[in-house]
């Protein structure tokens, strides 16, 4: 017997189009129907459904981007005046998953692409300021929903696979390339030239404050969930559509730091801290809450610390922007320059600070040093050191 899916071989030109419109495919296969059972007689191959494409539905999704400014916990703030953090993205792309084991025709991933301006053109969800309805033609099945958000120029490398169709296609056959999507941790940005501080430090966080990531988790336990695309969603219940949530993918390593102790109460003429360094992974992950599982990478890659604040010669404050990976536990290196006496050499130790787990997204990692002098091991808890540490 012929399976289903070998009509579109007795009409290849007409029959998409014509099982597009649901009347003219049952008049179709009524007629078509007694030929086919004829032809096929004695064949012992497995039956198999027409293709998903004749089951093309519309389902609405919730999307949830609220802007930086309207939560702390979405923001990366200080206190200070040192950067204006912003979500200056300007491009959306959604994806939707099938389940590997589904018969699918076609690929196991549908995207979608969107720019600011499309997104801000979707109507509201009633009561909401923030969260948008997207609606969506896709085939029936089961799905997991993905999106993230960024910056078409800002060398994050996302641009290179998410800029067109054909380049989703190729970099994206499954769920799982999905999930494994990485993202360039490095500073495209020179030094500034003197005057030009101000401008610089905003293509720096274009790009890492832009990025924003997120899957649908109905549950809430941290892992994407399934949904499923049928003629049963009811869309005016609220509680049947899918909402997803992203956020903000960038964490900030920042460090101030105090030596007035050191003048006051260690009798010290000169102290000073400099030459920060952060060493973590070269790029990070879209979505690293899913990649904690996989094996710890080899060995980290260093940055300078781009951001700095001078505030006067007894204290300051730097910090670094960083894309999390999901398994490195990150270091932060400096040295401190104490000098006792005037009469004596000024003395320099390295010190390093190494986070006990791996860097987790949206988070501030703001790192309190008070510098008491010079003396102690390399290790910056320790000595003439008061550290205190931690994440908002």
């Amino acid at each position: 017997m012929y399976p289903m899916n070998r009509i579109p071989r007795i009409f290849p030109v007409s029959l998409p189009s014509v099982l597009s419109r649901p009347r003219l495919r049952r008049g179709l296969l009524l007629l078509v129907l007694p030929v086919v059972l004829a032809a096929c007689s004695g064949d012992d191959e497995p039956a198999f459904t027409l293709p998903p494409q004749e089951d093309l539905q519309e389902v609405t999704l919730y999307l949830s981007l609220p802007a930086l400014s309207d939560s702390a916990a979405k923001r990366l703030g200080d206190p200070g005046t040192a950067q204006e953090e912003t979500d200056d993205w300007d491009r959306l792309v959604l994806f939707v998953a099938y389940a590997q084991s589904q018969a699918t025709v076609g690929p196991q991933v549908r995207a979608f692409r969107l720019t600011k301006e499309e997104y801000r053109d979707l109507p509201l969800v009633a009561g909401s300021e923030t969260v948008h309805r997207y609606t969506l033609t896709v085939p029936a099945g089961t799905v997991r929903f993905y999106g993230l958000t960024f910056s078409f120029d800002d060398q994050s490398g996302l641009a290179d696979k998410l800029g067109t169709d054909a380049a989703i296609a190729q970099n994206f056959p499954n769920e799982a390339a999905i999930q494994a999507l990485s993202i360039s941790n490095y500073y495209p940005y020179a030094a500034p030239a003197s005057g030009s501080e101000a401008s610089s430090k905003t293509g720096a966080s274009k790009k890492f404050c832009s990025v924003a990531s997120g899957y649908y988790d109905a549950d809430g336990d941290g892992t994407p969930d399934d949904f499923t695309v049928n003629y049963s969603q009811i869309e005016t219940d609220p509680t049947k559509i899918p909402t997803l949530t992203l956020r903000r993918l960038a964490a900030k390593i920042d460090v101030q730091w105090d030596a007035e102790a050191a003048y006051s109460e260690g009798g010290y003429v000169s102290a000073a801290v400099s030459g920060f360094e952060y060493y973590g992974s070269a790029e990070g992950r879209v979505f690293p809450e899913l990649n904690t599982a996989t094996s710890p990478a080899e060995g980290t890659t260093k940055w300078t610390f781009y951001n700095r604040t001078p505030i006067s010669q007894r204290n300051g404050r730097q910090y670094h922007y960083t894309f999390p990976d999901g398994q490195t536990q990150a270091k932060v290196v400096f040295k401190v320059t104490a000098q006792k006496e005037e009469s004596e050499s000024a003395t320099e130790k390295t010190y390093t600070m190494t986070y006990a787990a791996a860097l987790r997204r949206a988070t501030w990692y703001k790192v309190n040093a008070t510098v008491r002098g010079n003396a102690g091991t390399a290790t910056g808890a320790q000595g003439d050191w008061t550290i205190t540490s931690s994440s908002n």
